[in-house]
């Protein structure tokens, strides 16, 4: 089986302001060791700076030779404002600096409208072929867990190590635009995060605000996009929990095979 060697995102570097843009972004990525570090896990989670790109992409690889798009969703709709309040990417990085731990997940959120349940679940077959994708209970929001080759094969039994950073898809009824999300641990705690991006540049996601507090920034391709950012609090105790290690996905989500068809909440 060709497995998915890495999901990539792509970000366009043809403009000063994308250029200045990207150079805050490696910043900011640049704190987060973990994420150069060497693993035999796939697929990897990576970033890449490209001249001659429109815009923002995420690609998937199964070899040096292709590269897949997911498809995003683009010009559904104009652009509406999904957050009035937004920092820039170099405020971002300079209030998070030397606060950062870790990536817990990187993802999109994929309009709704932009994609049917049939083509949504062709995307999900695609994927499934070449990486460990789980359902997250009750949502349209599939992960991809990075995986040895044995655990591809079979599936993952080991909860011991930190199955970080996952890869998040979302079939999300509640944009027109395509949402890059970022999910970023912090040293941080609930109080420290809300001093730091109060309302209404930062907020709470019903139901996930007991987890992490989430903001929108400022990009030189808002007219077709956002991007967001989900700051995790300090973690409460020294060991792993069942999301850092997966076992909450492959136990209660269970695996998307590649014959899965039809794959609804």
């Amino acid at each position: 089986m060709d497995r998915i060697q890495e999901l990539t995102f792509v970000f366009p570097q043809n403009t000063e302001a994308e250029r200045e843009w990207g150079d805050h972004f490696k910043n900011l990525l640049g704190q987060i060791h973990s994420l150069g570090l060497h693993s035999t896990a796939l697929p990897r989670v990576a970033f890449r700076w490209e001249k001659g790109a429109l815009l923002p992409a995420v690609l998937w690889c199964n070899s040096e030779e292709s590269d897949n798009p997911i498809p995003l969703g683009y010009g559904i709709e104009h652009m509406f404002s999904v957050q009035e309040e937004t920092i820039s990417i170099e405020q971002l990085y300079q209030r998070l600096k030397g606060k950062l731990l870790g990536m817990d997940h990187a993802g999109v959120n994929i309009p709704k409208a932009s994609m049917s349940p049939t083509d949504w679940d062709t995307l999900l077959f695609e994927l499934a072929k070449g990486a460990a994708l789980y359902r997250y209970p009750g949502e349209d929001w599939p992960f991809i867990l990075h995986t040895e080759e044995d655990e591809f094969a079979g599936d993952i039994t080991d909860f011991t190590v930190k199955r970080t950073p996952k890869f998040e898809l979302v079939r999300d009824e509640y944009t027109n635009i395509p949402i890059f999300q970022f999910a970023l641990e912090t040293d941080l705690t609930r109080d420290e995060l809300e001093t730091l991006f109060p309302d209404p540049i930062g907020f709470a996601i019903p139901g996930l605000d007991e987890i992490f507090r989430s903001l929108f920034i400022r990009h030189p391709w808002e007219l077709e996009m956002a991007i967001r950012f989900d700051l995790y609090y300090k973690p409460e105790s020294q060991g792993l929990s069942d999301w850092e290690t997966g076992e909450w996905l492959v136990l209660n989500g269970g695996r998307i095979r590649e014959n899965t068809r039809h794959y609804e909440v």
